[in-house]
């Protein structure tokens, strides 16, 4: 996979490209497993490249669960982010189950289970939102600070699942078990960074809010 710069420089290349996910602000890369690649192009890890400075790092998670499956544009990746941050989860027992928080932004991680941890948890599900990772486990739910990595509550009636712009956020009510997405349950907001997919109309969603802080600014939760 080749990257040019609007005036057709090349700005970056990622070679034995396997299984890649489009994001807002740059796009995410594994190479294939294939064994006549050399050593540098079959490295395990997800790797990104960032549109806005064009670079590429990484890994800065040692697998994904794309399968065989590529996202091609970044609203199909919505279910993972929230700003500019990404929610990376492995599944796999055999390499190690894991979940991190990448901020694309930096490209740092900036919070990360291993798969110690993740066993200890039973853990079933995971979203991200602002500051706050939402895990269900197999008793229980939690909340997660992700800067502090403390526990905050054992529940949520309340969380956000989609950063807009000018302040405003996408709440959920509840605990539907749905993917992480504005399109999972067919809601369609054709304004800001959203597309309206599948031919969908603008139509209200049951337990679904849009909210936007006091004064315009950032709404600040309840999260939870």
């Amino acid at each position: 996979m080749h990257f040019y710069d609007s005036d057709g420089a090349e700005v970056g290349e990622f070679r034995n490209v396997g299984p890649y996910m489009v994001t807002q602000f740059g796009i995410l890369m594994e190479h294939r497993p294939r064994t006549d690649a050399i050593p540098e192009e079959r490295r395990p890890g997800v790797f990104y490249f960032d549109f806005r400075n064009k670079t590429l790092v990484g890994p800065i998670a040692p697998y994904s669960d794309f399968g065989d499956s590529s996202f091609n544009t970044w609203s199909q990746a919505s279910r993972y982010t929230y700003g500019d941050l990404i929610l990376l989860r492995g599944t796999s027992t055999s390499e190690g189950q894991y979940v991190s928080i990448v901020d694309l932004g930096s490209g740092q991680v900036v919070f990360d289970l291993d798969r110690t941890k993740v066993a200890g948890l039973r853990l079933k599900e995971a979203f991200l939102g602002d500051r706050y990772l939402y895990l269900t486990k197999s008793d229980q739910r939690s909340v997660v600070d992700y800067q502090t990595k403390e526990e905050v509550a054992t529940d949520w009636a309340l969380r956000p699942v989609f950063k807009l712009a000018e302040g405003w956020a996408l709440l959920r009510v509840g605990h539907e078990s749905e993917n992480h997405s504005l399109m999972a349950s067919g809601i369609c907001i054709n304004v800001y960074w959203t597309t309206c997919t599948r031919g969908q109309s603008v139509h209200p969603i049951a337990n679904e809010y849009i909210a936007a802080g006091v004064g315009g600014g950032a709404y600040t939760g309840p999260w939870y």
